[in-house]
C-alpha cells in the first residue's frame, strides 16, 4: 500500500537495525526526507536507545525545556524492580517511618511548650511580676526546655520525644519489631484481665503466641 505524505506528516517504521523516518520537505512537497536512526551496537536496549534519540530529534517542541513542559525522556538499563535492592528500600522505609514518629513528637512537644510559656507570660502579667523559682532551682530558668526543644527542632541536637507520649512510642515499637507486634496490639485479642492493658510488654493471656 502506498502511502501519501502531506505537508507536516512523519511517517516512523521500524527496520532490523533501527528507525526509519519519512516526511515531506518543507521546502519542496514533491521530495520526502528520510532519516535513519540505527540502534547501538551490542546494546540490550538499543532499540529503545535508538527511538529516544529519534522522538528528541524529529518532535523537539513535545520534548521538555528549561522553560517548557513536555516529554521528559530518558533511558533506565534496569527493570523497576531491579533497580534497587529490596532489602535496602525496606530498610529506608523504616527510617522513613521512624522520622515521621518522632516529628510527631516533637511537634506535640512544641504544643505543649507554647502553651506552658503562654500561661506562664499570663500568669506574670496577671500578678504583676516576674515568675520566681525556688532556691533549688535557681539555676532554671522559663524558656529552659524550649531551649532543647529548639536545639531538636533545628537538628543541632537529635532526639525526639517519642517515649513521652504512650501512642507514638507504641507506633515506634511497631515500625521496629513489626512481626512481635503484629496481630496482638488490639484490644480486643486480649482478655480483660490481661496485664497488657495497663502495659503492652507484659500480656498474659497468650495473644502474642496466637
Amino acid at each position: 500500500m502506498k502511502i501519501d505524505l502531506e505537508c507536516g506528516d512523519v511517517l516512523i517504521k521500524r527496520a532490523s537495525n533501527g528507525w526509519v523516518v519519512m516526511c515531506e520537505s518543507e521546502y519542496d512537497d514533491t521530495l520526502t526526507i528520510t532519516s535513519v536512526y540505527e540502534d547501538p551496537i551490542n546494546s540490550p536496549t538499543g532499540e529503545a536507545e535508538s527511538l529516544l534519540v529519534l522522538i528528541r530529534d524529529q518532535f523537539p517542541t513535545h520534548v521538555q525545556s528549561k522553560k517548557h513542559g513536555g516529554l521528559k525522556l530518558e533511558m533506565r538499563p534496569k527493570g523497576y524492580s531491579f533497580e534497587d535492592d529490596p532489602i535496602e528500600h525496606i530498610e529506608h522505609i523504616k527510617h522513613l517511618k521512624k522520622e515521621v514518629i518522632k516529628l510527631k513528637s516533637l511537634n506535640r512537644r512544641a504544643a505543649e511548650e507554647i502553651r506552658g510559656l503562654d500561661d506562664m507570660i499570663i500568669k506574670s502579667i496577671e500578678d504583676n511580676k516576674v515568675i520566681e523559682y525556688p532556691e533549688e532551682d535557681k539555676a532554671y530558668f522559663a524558656g529552659f526546655s524550649s531551649i532543647n526543644l529548639l536545639n531538636r527542632l533545628d537538628g543541632i541536637t537529635n532526639g525526639g520525644y517519642v517515649e513521652n507520649y504512650d501512642d507514638l512510642h507504641l507506633e515506634m515499637k511497631k515500625v521496629e519489631h513489626p512481626s512481635f507486634y503484629e496481630g496482638a496490639l488490639v484490644k480486643n485479642d486480649h482478655t480483660p484481665e490481661c496485664k497488657w492493658h495497663k502495659d503492652w510488654h507484659a500480656c498474659d493471656c497468650g495473644a502474642f503466641d496466637k
